[in-house]
């Protein structure tokens, strides 16, 4: 019997629980999805339990567990879990900012692992589609690591081996490629939105605009893809743009504005 066919226990019924539980559907595993309080079934296969997690620790040991709580409740979590796990069993998280350092502070003493996709997850089920072409980082112990590329293999992804040190500054890039962009754009939107544009027609003029800088990032390094005033060093237009936004009534918005203007000098000027 191939190693995902063993049962799965998922502690957490966030989306990234319901994702990864869909997950576990697809490979074959056969799948218990548990969360203190009540949630819905992301499918009908999908055993799902709800309550204290004291009712369910009996039942994990010779299982995968999967942790897909909130950050801070990981080592809680994974300490509860220690009794009555094997020594065989392995114990995967899936933040993208802890290591698998926190299950073994935790007293966990099997396989270990952390298994990241660089995702935003919003819908589970679509989530189960994007995993096949997202990045996914792992790092952890042998047998975590191999269980976790059999398992990614089976839609598709070779995982990338990330260095437990360095998944906190792999999670803050991640934040300012997607939440800071989402920060970043509602910006947009807003200085749009003081030239007398609605909200609407403001996402359909500049949202476009940066897609196709984001596309251009797929052939171009970043130097090469940097347009606008900056690029044709025109000062004047610039600081036409910093009088206007000093104007506005929300000021972080000139903030926001002059560091972005600092970095897009520094790249060019040191394209690295």
């Amino acid at each position: 019997m191939e190693r995902a066919y063993v049962p799965w226990t998922i502690l957490g019924a966030g989306r990234a629980g319901k994702a990864i539980s869909l997950l576990g559907k697809e490979v074959g595993a056969k799948v218990t999805l548990w969360n203190r309080t009540a949630f819905d079934s992301p499918h009908s296969s999908i055993r799902c339990v709800e309550g204290e997690l004291e009712t369910l620790l009996s039942q994990v040991g010779g299982s995968v567990v999967w942790l897909t709580v909130s950050d801070d409740a990981i080592a809680e979590v994974a300490a509860e879990l220690v009794p009555y796990l094997k020594p065989a069993d392995i114990v995967v998280h899936v933040s993208g900012s802890l290591d698998s350092r926190v299950l073994r502070s935790a007293g966990l003493r099997g396989p270990l692992a952390s298994i990241h996709p660089l995702l935003s997850i919003s819908n589970p089920r679509v989530a189960l589609d994007a995993f096949r072409g997202c990045a996914w980082t792992i790092e952890g112990d042998f047998a975590a690591l191999e269980f976790g590329r059999w398992v990614l293999g089976k839609i598709g992804v070779e995982p990338i081996e990330i260095r437990p040190e360095d998944k906190i500054l792999y999670h803050a890039a991640a934040v300012m490629s997607a939440g800071h962009l989402t920060a970043l754009m509602d910006a947009v939107f807003s200085v749009a939105e003081s030239c007398g544009f609605s909200a609407e027609q403001a996402r359909q003029m500049y949202l476009p605009l940066a897609s196709s800088i984001l596309k251009n990032l797929e052939n171009l390094d970043t130097a090469a893809a940097l347009t606008g005033p900056v690029a044709r060093r025109d000062q004047k237009t610039i600081q036409s743009h910093e009088a206007a936004l000093q104007r506005l009534e929300d000021s972080s918005v000139s903030e926001v504005y002059k560091v972005l203007l600092k970095r897009s000098r520094a790249l060019l000027d040191d394209p690295h």
